[in-house]
């Protein structure tokens, strides 16, 4: 904090390609439909993690053998607050019709 009267010394220039976030190598490794999905929160699991389950209705060969087949993915968040917002999006994102 600098006393009253006396200016502040100006900020180094900012390179703003140094700024600019690499995003090229983020491939998911895998994804789920999330209209497709159930949101469980398991606070035995993890104070911050939920687990999402994914059901989809198999087509042609498969069905003959299994109706369905499920994928689970555990997700884990920062925080208990990003935790709730987390959950809350994915359930109200899955209420949208695939049409809109």
């Amino acid at each position: 904090a600098g006393k009253a009267g006396q200016k502040r010394p100006p900020l180094p220039a900012v390179d703003e390609a140094k700024l600019m976030v690499r995003t090229d190598f983020l491939l998911p490794s895998a994804s789920l439909n999330c209209r497709f999905c159930t949101v469980d929160y398991k606070p035995k699991l993890n104070e911050t993690a939920f687990e999402m389950t994914e059901t989809l209705q198999n087509e042609g060969m498969s069905r003959m053998f299994k109706a369905a087949t499920t994928r689970k993915m555990l997700l884990r968040a920062a925080n208990q607050h990003l935790l709730v917002d987390w959950i809350v999006a994915i359930r109200n994102f899955a209420q949208i019709p695939a049409d809109a």
